[in-house]
């Protein structure tokens, strides 16, 4: 299983790989079980409470860009995407 899941990466990050959709989706899975905890101390420090929902409405539906956040939502956001 593992050694498949590491052909599947490195199938993925190829330019000529092809994964099939059972492949998608569980390396899909895998990289979000390994990013949402990170983010999630991450977010806590920051002192804001992170769910799986927070990927889709955070910080909120009016906002479009990064410099339309207010400062420490802006610092939050970059330390998220770093």
């Amino acid at each position: 299983m593992i050694r498949s899941m590491a052909n599947g990466v490195l199938i993925l990050f190829s330019p000529s790989g092809v994964i099939g959709r059972d492949r998608y989706v569980a390396l899909g899975l895998v990289f979000f079980a390994i990013k949402f905890p990170i983010d999630w101390i991450v977010a806590h420090q920051f002192g804001v409470r992170w769910t799986p929902l927070s990927y889709l409405i955070w910080p909120g539906h009016d906002t479009l860009a990064l410099w339309q956040l207010p400062p420490s939502d802006r610092m939050l956001a970059i330390a998220l995407l770093v």
